[in-house]
Parts: structure tokens; sequence; C-alpha cells
């Protein structure tokens, strides 16, 4: 196999070691990939799965904690009290 990996700066087929390389490895009858650049909309799903997920998951877990399982302790663990 072989992998073209692409660069911003300049295509890979100004670069002339590229292109021979890309003419090498298809003569020898090699699987040549090139990775494609990711749709805006799709790199943005991702990363805000990666992103807001954990962190909406932390903030339930955290709420779910502080008022389910110790609801008589305020901050600190300390005990509440209050005064009706």
């Amino acid at each position: 196999h072989i992998l073209v990996i692409p660069n911003s700066k300049i295509s890979i087929y100004s670069r002339l070691w590229c292109v021979y390389e890309a003419y090498l490895g298809t003569t020898m009858e090699k699987v040549c990939l090139m990775p494609a650049t990711p749709h805006a909309r799709r790199q943005g799903y991702s990363c805000a799965k990666v992103l807001l997920v954990p962190f909406i998951l932390g903030l339930l877990t955290s709420l779910l904690w502080r008022y389910a399982v110790y609801p008589k302790y305020g901050p600190h663990g300390v005990l509440k009290v209050t005064f009706s």
C-alpha cells in the first residue's frame, strides 16, 4: 500500500517526487490511498460529540450525586441546617 498525504500548502501533483512515487506504486500494482478532506459539518459534529457529551454526562452525574445520593449535605460535605 502507498499512503498519499496531501499538504494544505502545496499540491501533491506539483511535487515531482510525490508524482514519481505514485507512478511507481501504480506500476507495481500497489493500492494508493489518499485521505479526503473532512466535511465541515461532519467535522463540527464530531467535535461536538467529543467535547459536549463528556461535559454533559459529568454535569448530570455530579447533579445526581449531589441531590440524590447526599441530599441532606451542603457544599463541602457539611450537614445543612434549615430553620422553618
